[in-house]
């Protein structure tokens, strides 16, 4: 219940952290925070076809949010952002295995003109890629968990929605450091 609530707590924190514009923060804010909520409870009370549901809705809510910051951002940053928001649709078809190749690995910009690896894993631009891809994850691994019901797939979900707090954390230490370098691991 505490791990619970630190999580909800958390994830609300995210949304401030992205910086998104003042006009649509609180609406935007409190939607994915409620989004998140909805997301993690089906998850941890196994009940799968909400959460597969939930994480569903997670992914197309953080599609739209990212799809606006794009305009924010220049360059690779922006084709990013514009490419994950518009390949949602084809995100939740995919397996785990699928989605790693495509999405944690950066196979769907291999023709691109650039990696992954271009930008720092904690920047700005990646807490947004990230706002799809672990949502994303977990709603292949909660299908998955469908037709085979292990019950590591629940806690690599649970993991995958998890890592967008991790990030959050790590977005809010490197405040102000933030533009200094756009060149660093993935």
């Amino acid at each position: 219940m505490i791990k619970q609530l630190l999580t909800l707590s958390a994830a609300s924190t995210l949304v401030l952290a992205l910086g998104m514009p003042v006009v649509a923060q609180a609406s935007e804010q409190e939607h994915f925070r409620e989004a998140v909520e909805e997301a993690i409870g089906p998850i941890v009370r196994e009940d799968i076809s909400k959460a597969i549901e939930e994480t569903e809705h997670l992914v197309k809510q953080a599609a739209e949010i990212v799809a606006e910051a794009a305009h924010g951002f220049h360059d690779n940053e922006k084709l990013l952002l514009e490419i994950t928001s518009s390949s949602t649709a084809q995100m939740l078809t995919q397996s785990p295995e699928e989605l790693e190749e495509s999405w944690a690995h950066g196979e769907a910009f291999n023709d691109k003109g650039f990696a992954l690896d271009d930008f720092d894993h904690f920047s700005k631009v990646m807490a947004y890629y990230d706002m799809i891809v672990h949502p994303a994850t977990a709603h292949s691994l909660l299908k998955a968990y469908q037709q085979n019901p292990d019950h590591s797939l629940l806690e690599q979900a649970r993991e995958e929605l998890g890592e967008l707090l991790e990030h959050e954390e790590s977005e809010e230490g490197e405040e102000g450091e933030e533009g200094a370098e756009h060149g660093k691991g993935h």
